[in-house]
């Protein structure tokens, strides 16, 4: 007897991975051409319908690719401008918009190089750094998280240079644990101001930084969906008994490190809160306050600059009360200020 020969294998389970990545290849590839028409068409109606309203929208050349791992809106000397209420013009370079293909809800812009703002009688001109970008994302209930993050922004109104602005972040979302919270966040690492301060100033410098702050609001975020905005939030904040608070402030002015934190909230129907100060490694800077002030310096503002050190060098805060009138220490004006006006 002759032993069985032995069972040929077959091939198919040596080619079915090949053959389900070329499937699940084939199917992306159809997903993301067929909704980059769709985007397509998206862009080609807005553009056509901002027109229709009157607005101005125009470019060199637009073109949309990616593939395959995002969708990437290229526009070439991209302009938009709105006359409805304040003539508004808008002029850049380029214009990049990147989304991945599987997430609609998040977006990446990209102005890098000049971007011109021509709005109330003034020209703008910023020079955005070649690593700026901004982000948004959203819900179906609207926009929920803005970024900024500009690596160089050197700006100028009407051709005269303004500032100089390095390491720039701005960041606005809600609450982790309240949605109508508005939270946002600022810093940046350098600021430049091209323009001298008057001749008592001069000692402070033209330079600022680096510098971060922190504000919290109430309510912000179902304001805006019930259409309040400008002058109208603040006061809508306080009427509905929300606060506006600075958790931290912190700026760096001729070596001295300045803090603030406070809030500000409604009583009786007067904008009323609390106000703390703090000043590190200021001898220079009170050097120059001194300086500037000569024979004539208020012996009140001495001994409010002499507690506030004091206060900060125990690592903590001068703290005051605001009222409408101004900042009071143990129910005594320390500094009038009218409180009254914008708030």
């Amino acid at each position: 007897m002759t032993a069985n020969a032995p069972k040929k294998r077959s091939g198919f389970w040596l080619f079915f991975p090949l053959f389900l990545l070329a499937l699940i290849v084939g199917v992306y590839t159809a997903y993301w051409y067929y909704a980059k028409n769709l985007l397509d068409q998206g862009i080609d109606d807005w553009v056509a319908l901002e027109r229709a309203a009157g607005h101005t929208v125009e470019f060199s050349e637009k073109r949309l690719g990616g593939y395959p791992f995002r969708f990437e809106l290229v526009v070439d000397d991209p302009v938009y401008e709105d006359d409805e209420i304040v003539p508004t013009r808008w002029e850049g370079q380029q214009l990049q918009m990147i989304m991945q293909p599987w997430n609609f809800q998040h977006i990446l812009i990209r102005s890098p190089g000049m971007n011109r703002i021509r709005t109330g009688g003034e020209d703008v001109a910023l020079l955005l750094g070649p690593k700026s970008v901004g982000s948004a994302s959203w819900t179906v209930e609207g926009v929920n998280r803005v970024s900024l993050s500009f690596d160089e922004v050197a700006t100028s109104v009407n051709g005269d240079p303004v500032a100089d602005l390095d390491e720039f972040e701005f960041h606005v979302r809600p609450a982790p644990d309240d949605a109508a919270m508005l939270m946002l966040e600022t810093h940046w690492q350098a600021l430049e101001v091209k323009q001298a301060l008057s001749e008592e100033f001069a000692g402070i410098g033209q330079a600022f930084g680096p510098s971060i702050l922190r504000l919290e609001a109430d309510h912000v975020f179902d304001l805006a969906k019930e259409g309040f905005g400008g002058d109208e939030m603040a006061p809508e904040i306080f009427r509905r008994g929300g606060e506006i608070r600075v958790p931290q402030l912190l700026i760096n002015v001729a070596g001295a490190d300045l803090g603030l934190r406070g809030k500000l909230q409604a009583f009786n129907g007067e904008n009323i809160g609390t106000l703390g100060i703090r000043l590190e490694n200021a001898g220079a800077l009170l050097g120059m306050i001194r300086m500037a002030a000569g024979d004539g310096m208020d012996p009140q503002v001495l001994e409010l600059l002499d507690d506030i050190q004091s206060a900060s060098a125990d690592g903590g805060f001068l703290e005051f009360d605001l009222r409408p009138d101004g900042l009071y220490q143990d129910g005594v004006l320390k500094i009038p200020v009218d409180l009254r006006g914008g708030l």
